[in-house]
């Protein structure tokens, strides 16, 4: 994050502010009730694709090289599945 343009400042922050709300909404899916927790986990999934339109945005205007845009992509697909296993496990149970 530190080497984002400052022309492209609102951005950055915006990624900021995406990541510290789907940290803190998962550490609350942990602490609700079985169905309250299924909606967060899918509040986490709708932030995570705002998250994914973002970093989309950063690599369309080169901000982030194509290196990094696989690998941060790779990471969200992997949280993804992690949020979707939740669920299913809680739907189970």
């Amino acid at each position: 994050m530190l080497n984002f343009p400052k022309k492209d400042y609102i951005l950055k922050n915006k990624i900021e502010l995406v990541l510290y709300d789907l940290l803190e909404s998962i550490y609350m899916a942990n602490y609700l009730a079985k169905d309250e927790r299924i909606n967060k986990l899918y509040l986490c999934l709708t932030k995570i694709k705002m998250l994914d339109f973002y970093i989309n945005i950063s690599f369309n205007k080169k901000v982030i090289s194509y290196k990094k845009f696989i690998k941060i992509c790779e990471f969200l697909n992997n949280i993804v599945r992690l949020i979707y296993g939740f669920i299913k496990y809680e739907k189970n149970r």
